[in-house]
């Protein structure tokens, strides 16, 4: 490959744009975000014996489709803490999580970030 001398290669010094920088960011939370709920829908599926999708899908209330028990929801969230390196307090165990595969996906991934 040719390559004239007013092309220089990109390097790890070269500097790009913010708005490159952001995107990095951005799709390195979606990535992480992915990561979390693939991680917590295993573990789900595992512990409950329930498949996702047409029937129970992301967004479907686990307490309100008899798939959990208060028991069950301490479960997940000393699962959450364990696997994901996040300290959640009483009080927020008790707020209200939303109590889907995507509410604690959510809930896990907004910890995360302030833990760092």
């Amino acid at each position: 490959m040719h390559r004239h001398d007013d092309e220089l290669p990109i390097s790890a010094t070269t500097s790009f744009p913010n708005t490159m920088a952001l995107s990095v960011a951005t799709e390195a939370t979606d990535l992480a975000r992915e990561s979390i709920e693939q991680r917590l829908k295993l573990f789900l599926e595992r512990q409950l014996l329930v498949d996702f999708g047409a029937d129970i899908t992301r967004s479907s209330d686990l307490f309100r489709e008899g798939l959990i028990d208060s028991y069950a929801y301490i479960e997940i969230m000393r699962f959450i803490e364990a696997e994901f390196g996040i300290v959640i307090s009483d009080e927020e165990m008790l707020l209200g999580v939303e109590v889907s595969l995507m509410g604690l996906s959510d809930f896990a991934q907004k910890k995360r970030a302030q833990a760092r």
